[in-house]
């Protein structure tokens, strides 16, 4: 392993401009290799991290270019807003890309959940644990029958 730091630019999809669209950002960084690379620019703020592709590339640079990048995001207002509403009033429109991929999120809310009366009667009541062993020997039986 390396043990000198390297300058790293590594371009990642930047966020909260709703789930389907991305900014891509071109961030500077110093790590000792491209894999630590990435996971620090993972952790900053903006940058789609549950995205299993939020990292586009990461690319070995020289300290000039790691400084004219450096200085190119200082100057973007986009990564210098501190609310939703600084960040209304500039115009993305330009800079904005549409994801190939929508990630589809379920929320715990739209999952079925058995009622409290019903998971109370399987656990105490054996009439049902009869009922599910029974189903589960029918449907080993079937298989069963299936491959012969």
């Amino acid at each position: 392993m390396e043990t000198k730091l390297n300058y790293y630019v590594v371009e990642a999809k930047c966020g909260h401009v709703r789930k389907a669209n991305f900014i891509r950002i071109r961030f500077p960084v110093k790590a000792f290799s491209a894999k630590e690379a990435a996971r620090v620019v993972k952790t900053f703020p903006r940058v789609k991290r549950n995205h299993k592709d939020s990292i586009l590339s990461v690319r070995k640079i020289d300290y000039e270019a790691y400084l004219r990048l450096f200085l190119e995001n200082s100057a973007d207002p986009y990564l210098h807003c501190h609310s939703k509403h600084e960040q209304n009033l500039i115009d993305l429109s330009d800079r904005l890309e549409s994801e190939e991929r929508i990630p589809k999120w379920k929320r715990r809310s739209d999952l079925p959940v058995p009622s409290f009366i019903y998971r109370k009667k399987r656990i105490r009541n054996p009439k049902y644990r009869v009922r599910e062993q029974s189903r589960k020997e029918e449907d080993v039986r079937s298989i069963q029958s299936a491959v012969e």
